[in-house]
This record gives C-alpha cells, structure tokens and sequence, in this order.
C-alpha cells in the first residue's frame, strides 16, 4: 500500500514538473516571437507554444546530441526555472491553479 502512494505522488510530482516545464517554453517562446501581442494572447496557448518550441528544440538539438534522460531533464529544467522566475505573478498563479486542478482531475 504504501509503494502504491509513493508511486502516486511521483507521478502527481513529474506531471506537474513537465507540465510547468512545457508552460515556461510557452512563455518564452510568446516572449520571442511575439513582442508586442503578448497581452492578446491566452494563457492556454502557452502549452501549445511551449510544445512547438520543444519539438522545434528537438528537432535541432538531435543532429548534435543524443536524447538521453539526463538531456531532457536538464531542457525540462530550463523550462521549469523560466516558469519560476520570468512568468509574473498573477499570471503564474492563475497558471497553476488551473494545472494542479487538471492534474487532479
């Protein structure tokens, strides 16, 4: 029972890892490409955009390195850390309250 629970909350963990990790690309591919709309774009479009920027990531990266677990968890880091320090506020909250109700659900 209690690997049961252990595994449960790894997974709850890793999830919300990757997806605040795709959410971060999403911000910095908005902050990129898109310089002066930012304010019209959704917040929900960050995990599009964040997808689109990892495949176009992977894509280039894989002439030059292999994927490997430890490669992407270092580009799923870098996407976490942007999440955690270049997103505001407000919109960081809202962010993860809505990703932890997914989740859950």
């Amino acid at each position: 029972m209690v690997n049961l629970t252990v595994n449960t909350i790894l997974l709850f963990l890793s999830l919300s890892f990757i997806t605040f990790s795709i959410t971060g690309y999403g911000g910095l591919f908005v902050k990129i490409f898109f310089f002066k709309k930012k304010k019209y774009i959704n917040d929900s479009y960050l995990a599009i955009f964040g997808l689109t920027f990892l495949v176009f990531v992977s894509y280039c990266s894989n002439l030059f390195f292999s994927h490997s677990e430890s490669f992407n968890f270092f580009i799923h880091l870098v996407g976490f850390f942007y999440f955690i320090f270049f997103l505001k506020l407000k919109k960081k909250i809202e962010l993860t309250k809505t990703i932890f109700l997914l989740i859950i659900i």
